[in-house]
């Protein structure tokens, strides 16, 4: 078929992931990329960014995303993602991000650590399927933007 990134928003039955959908006023609390086998590729707080076999987890919620894209795009954001296995979780963005507590200087794009909405945002710039220019004033990519980027390319939405 027609080459396409595909990744999920879920909602968790867990205390972090109430406490992330009520500091962000956003429906998910957790963002990640499915691979070609189905399998996902996200940062969770056990493990950081790992590769995840389908069914780990039981979301109460899921949003899936597909976006069409090039060959050389869908290529450079799995191999984005795939680079990213093994970085270790972004505990202090997501607790700042949690505890509503502003960092202007906190940089999402920076890969030495990630979160899990940070690294599907990151994702998706690299393969150059969102422009965000660097000194636009995003301090924590939550569900809501990425909802919003996938919105801007994406043609099918399936909720289940």
């Amino acid at each position: 078929g027609n080459p396409e990134i595909r990744f999920r928003l879920i909602r968790e039955r867990r205390p972090l992931s109430l406490l992330i959908r009520r500091r962000t006023n956003c429906a998910v609390s957790h963002g990640e990329i499915a691979d070609a086998d189905g399998w996902w590729i996200g940062a969770q707080p056990a493990g950081g960014v790992m590769r995840r076999a389908p069914g780990y987890i039981a979301p109460s919620f899921e949003l899936r995303v597909a976006i069409p894209a090039s060959e050389a795009a869908a290529q450079a954001f799995y191999d984005f993602a795939a680079a990213q296995i093994g970085k270790p979780y972004d505990w202090r963005a997501i607790l700042r991000l949690a505890l509503g507590i502003a960092a202007a200087r906190h940089d999402w794009r920076d890969p030495a650590q990630w979160f899990c909405f940070e690294l599907v945002m990151a994702a998706m710039e690299r393969a150059g399927l969102i422009a965000l220019p660097p000194e636009l004033p995003i301090v924590a990519v939550t569900g809501n933007e990425l909802i919003v980027a996938a919105a801007a390319g994406a043609h099918r939405f399936t909720r289940s």
